[in-house]
């Protein structure tokens, strides 16, 4: 059985990424421009006549902040002019249809006229006006890419009916805002579209180029998201006065302000809760500390003598922790997920880490804990006192014995990472066989990379049509020179080579943990209301020994033959020696870390999502 799979969007090198697969024009419907098109015209394929820009956007990513004066910020990376001009009627309406996505962010459309026939257009000499944006909702905190996936991924912008007919280049966009809360971590995703415009307009507002419609510091492009904002600037030159302000697309509200606080407060708050009970309480613990350098003498003893440590609140989420710890020039063993607490949804879990490879768990690193105990008791735990406690609070899970405000760390010395992102697709000259003989090189070489200390996240997904992809984001190298990398994955590129597979490497090498970190890891959601997923460790003699691989390989293929998709990370729960605590142990004889997914209709029966459920489980 073939079903189609819902993950957010999976072609490529990124999770969340995508394109407008097609767009409407008074309910006309026209084809965009998809990445395969880039593989068919390698291959000598006519492609039909499109009205949709093409870009050499090989993963459906994103232009970052970095390249904001360079023209690919215009129409996407390489973007060049479409063949064909469909036609829309001023005061009608475009539609444009998203594949799958899971970002957050605010939704614009700007038009600039060509003066002439838009095929032959110089992007880098249009001038930009924006004719629809939307933010986010201020009373629900929804963001309008979130509307536009809760309507059908599709977003609609009313054209003024005041501009004047002629030839134009439509740009859409949304911006990615889940990593804005560092310079350079907003994700732009634009795309353009030939359309004229009939009608009896008049209006010819004077628009902006490309290259200056953003900086990386704008107030709607480096602020926090993870707040309940209450005031927001949508980024670029400010909506034309006949615009539309996003409200055909749901109650989404415009920006008014830039002076929004975001301080945290300096505690782990208790509060009393709304049940009926008086002797009942949430625990609110998003409000943090600062996390702070501990002199290696206060360290607790013998376990920690002589080491470094961290300090923290346990309201410390990843990105916070990450960023500390490159203030204070150390490395710490943290997740890879920017918005996950540190301590309740990743110590306490286990914590596996790009690091893990080299340093083990995350919870391998806890020196000390402070707790509440259910009996109202604050106790410190560590090796040498309420040592039950320490145990069970490092890898056996969350909100469940006790009231966690701070953890002290080990951390290590700053160390150089080199990052690699890659991926390639069935095509016209990668068959089916090819495709999963080149994964199986991989798969079987991933004891080599583990014993190197690298962590590679991966995915094997489904695209248009019949498309596979077997995409890399990042391959993460920590304690290596890009040089060093290379040589690493030399034999596996030249198999893939040999195999007849052409793929494109982006490539970076970073002083420290937390520049790769935030350079190369996208920040995703997987799964949704229409999706099942499961989660296995493969050992490492499941790759080693032969009959062992032929049966974990055929059953990985066999769950992507039946539509689902696998996110997959080569990783190891660390060279040891291992401390005794909670963390299951599965992840000390770990190779790989497997997410597998499969989707269900809208509306299925419940009979049919426990079969579903069955397949994720026994399959």
């Amino acid at each position: 059985m073939h079903f189609t799979f819902v993950l957010a969007a999976f072609v490529g090198n990124a999770a969340a990424h995508g394109v407008v697969s097609s767009f409407k024009t008074d309910g006309a419907e026209h084809q965009g421009y998809l990445m395969n098109y880039y593989y068919d015209t390698k291959n000598g394929k006519a492609l039909p006549p499109l009205a949709a820009w093409s870009a050499e956007n090989l993963d459906n990513g994103f232009v970052s902040p970095d390249n904001y004066t360079h023209p690919d910020i215009i129409c996407q990376k390489n973007g060049k002019p479409a063949n064909l001009t469909v036609q829309v009627a001023a005061g009608g309406t475009i539609d444009f249809q998203w594949t799958k996505w899971a970002h957050f962010g605010p939704m614009m459309t700007y038009v600039a006229p060509c003066n002439g026939d838009c095929s032959a257009v110089d992007k880098a000499t249009l001038k930009w006006v924006k004719i629809d944006e939307a933010g986010i909702d201020f009373d629900t905190q929804e963001w309008a890419a979130r509307k536009m996936v809760n309507n059908n991924r599709t977003w609609t912008t009313k054209i003024p009916s005041t501009l004047a007919a002629g030839n134009y280049v439509f740009r859409h966009e949304t911006i990615a805002v889940h990593g804005s809360n560092r310079i350079g971590g907003a994700q732009n995703y634009p795309q353009c579209f030939n359309i004229e415009i009939t009608g009896s307009g008049t209006a010819k507002p004077e628009g902006v180029l490309g290259t200056k419609l953003y900086t990386p510091t704008d107030p709607g492009i480096y602020f926090n998201p993870y707040t309940t904002l209450k005031n927001y600037t949508i980024p670029g030159p400010p909506l034309f006065k006949d615009g539309n302000g996003g409200l055909d697309n749901g109650s989404v509200t415009s920006s008014i302000a830039k002076d929004q606080t975001t301080a945290p407060i300096i505690a782990t708050t208790l509060v009393t809760s709304r049940l009926p009970k008086p002797t009942t309480f949430e625990v609110i613990t998003s409000a943090f500390p600062t996390a702070t350098s501990v002199p290696s003498e206060s360290s607790p003893k013998p376990s920690a003598s002589g080491c470094r440590a961290v300090r923290k609140g346990a309201g410390v989420m990843g990105s916070e922790f990450s960023e500390a710890a490159e203030r204070f020039g150390i490395t710490a063993v943290g997740g890879e997920g920017m918005s996950v607490g540190y301590a309740g949804g990743f110590l306490a879990g286990g914590g596996h880490s790009p690091m893990s490879p080299l340093y083990g768990m995350g919870a391998d690193q806890v020196l000390s804990i402070e707790v509440v105990t259910a009996d109202g008791r604050f106790v410190t735990a560590n090796e040498h006192q309420n040592t039950d406690l320490f145990w069970a609070l490092c890898g056996g899970g969350g909100s469940t014995f006790g009231v966690v405000t701070s953890y002290t760390v080990k951390v290590f010395p700053k160390i150089e990472v080199a990052i690699m992102s890659f991926s390639f697709t069935t095509s016209n000259t990668v068959s089916y066989d090819t495709f999963w003989r080149a994964v199986r090189a991989y798969w079987k070489l991933i004891p080599t990379f583990n014993a190197a200390g690298n962590y590679e996240y991966w995915a094997v997904t489904h695209g248009e049509g019949d498309l596979l992809a077997f995409s890399f984001f990042p391959w993460f190298a920590p304690n290596h020179t890009l040089a060093e990398l290379k040589t690493l994955v030399a034999p596996l590129f030249q198999t893939w080579k040999d195999l007849g597979i052409e793929f494109n490497v982006t490539e970076s090498e970073h002083s420290s943990y937390y520049g790769a970190w935030a350079a190369g890891f996208p920040r995703e959601v997987v799964g949704g209301a229409k999706t099942k997923t499961a989660g296995r460790l493969f050992p490492t003699e499941n790759f080693k020994d032969a009959a062992k691989f032929n049966k974990t390989f055929d059953a990985l293929k066999s769950l992507s033959d039946k539509g689902g998709q696998i996110i997959g990370f080569g990783i190891t729960g660390g060279p040891g020696p291992y401390p005794d605590n909670a963390v299951n142990p599965a992840w000390r004889g770990a190779a790989m870390w497997a997410i597998s997914v499969i989707d269900y209709p809208e509306g299925s029966s419940w009979d049919l999502v426990a079969e579903k459920s069955k397949t994720l489980t026994n399959d």
